[in-house]
């Protein structure tokens, strides 16, 4: 009777160490898995990680693009409106304000424009467009330098002066030519001919007194 006892107590013990055995490499089965679940949510996170930085300086480009491209909008809509209004005095005396030259600055170009116009007005003729810091007065003087020009083209010009052709564009965008200063340049020939035809007719009525 003890022999079968003891016979079955080993039974049940080697049952059990049996079950350990097997817990043991489950539970190692369980850590590796563990282990390898560990190491690829570090390799996703890290994969996410780079997409959003690449996302991030991708954002930071475009923006960056972008400020530059109306940087740069912006720019060439200043020096076109330079010219444009700088063409206005050109024009009403038959010329064409020139285009702004590369890497020239927007400053240095209105000063450019503005200089060959600066001798028809009286109050800004001597001045030193290069000197004034201000962006507010520098405008306030361009505008008037271009005034100025503009009606200093509408004065008849003085006696002896020839005739020149002054050409500007109207608001509607059409060509306006028209020609200012002393017609006798033109019809000299004429009035001198007369002229000396009265002289002769004089010259002939003291001869006969």
């Amino acid at each position: 009777m003890a022999d079968k006892t003891a016979e079955q107590l080993d039974q049940i013990l080697n049952h059990l160490e049996s079950l350990h055995t097997k817990n043991d490499a489950m539970a190692a089965k369980h850590d590796a898995l563990s282990t390898r679940m560990d190491a690829l949510e570090t390799t996703m996170g890290g994969m996410s990680q780079a997409d959003a930085a690449a996302k991030e300086q991708e954002a930071e480009r475009a923006k960056a693009d972008a400020a530059g491209n109306t940087s740069i909008d912006t720019d060439r809509a200043e020096f076109a409106d330079a010219q444009m209004k700088a063409d206005a005095a050109f024009q009403s005396w038959g010329k064409v304000a020139p285009p702004a030259l590369h890497g020239e600055t927007l400053k240095d170009y209105r000063i450019r424009l503005l200089t060959p116009l600066k001798q028809h007005s009286k109050t800004y003729q001597a001045s030193a467009l290069n000197r004034i810091d201000d962006e507010a007065a520098f405008g306030v003087i361009a505008d008037a330098i271009i005034a100025d020009a503009v009606s200093a083209s509408n004065v008849s010009a003085g006696v002896g002066m020839p005739l020149q052709k002054r050409t500007r564009r109207t608001e509607s965008g059409h060509l306006e030519t028209r020609f200012v200063g002393d017609p006798a340049v033109v019809w000299g020939a004429c009035m001198g001919s007369v002229t000396r035809f009265g002289r002769i007719n004089t010259a002939m009525a003291d001869k006969a007194r």
